[in-house]
């Protein structure tokens, strides 16, 4: 299937996952789950995926779980290992190892929270993952919050650069995957805390 379909083919999945396949209400699908789309450049190579969902819990939820680095084994998929190594005024260093089959991803990332505008972008700063690059973006909702999370992952695997397709299919289907566990990781926690402290906040 051409690379240009598969943003909407996970919209189209969603749909048929959900039951709802009748309704194209996109804000009955971001309550559902993660929605996710491609970018391509303008020779209609993979740019980027990115994720969107809505979590019902106010900003500053989602920016705390965000930004709990240091517990991101605790609950995001896949991490073994997550570790603040340095805080700054303007940044964060964090040390991370993900489990993939063989051998372990191990990389650095800078992390810079930009509060005024809702948006926390990330770098990879050493190890694994050359390249690769991210961000997260929080958009106020009356209630709760729309989360937007977009993602370049390079390098991921020599392996399976070597089988890559015309298509990208690796390329696509990894980075499909890493911002829709991502955000689904982000909605559970932060909603998990918004309800025990009561559904206060906000």
């Amino acid at each position: 299937m051409p690379l240009k379909m598969t943003g909407f083919l996970i919209v189209f999945l969603t749909l048929i996952t959900a039951g709802s396949l009748p309704s194209l209400d996109l804000s009955t699908l971001l309550r559902q789950g993660p929605v996710i789309t491609i970018q391509q450049d303008g020779k209609g190579r993979f740019q980027s995926a990115t994720a969107r969902v809505y979590v019902n819990a106010p900003p500053e939820y989602v920016w705390n779980t965000i930004l709990d680095l240091d517990n991101y084994k605790k609950f995001m998929p896949k991490v073994v290992f997550s570790r603040v190594l340095r805080r700054e005024a303007n940044h964060i260093i964090a040390r991370f190892e993900i489990e993939v089959p063989m051998v372990n991803t191990k990389y650095t990332l800078r992390y810079n929270p930009d509060r005024e505008r809702n948006r926390i972008d990330i770098k990879r700063v050493e190890g694994d993952l050359a390249g690769s690059h991210w961000h997260w973006r929080l958009t106020p909702m009356k209630k709760g919050t729309l989360v937007t999370y977009t993602g370049t992952t390079k390098n991921f695997s020599s392996l399976l650069s070597r089988v890559e397709d015309d298509q990208q299919t690796i390329t696509v289907g990894v980075n499909i995957s890493a911002v829709m566990a991502a955000t689904k990781a982000v909605k559970i926690k932060a909603e998990a805390d918004y309800a025990a402290a009561g559904g206060k906040g906000g």
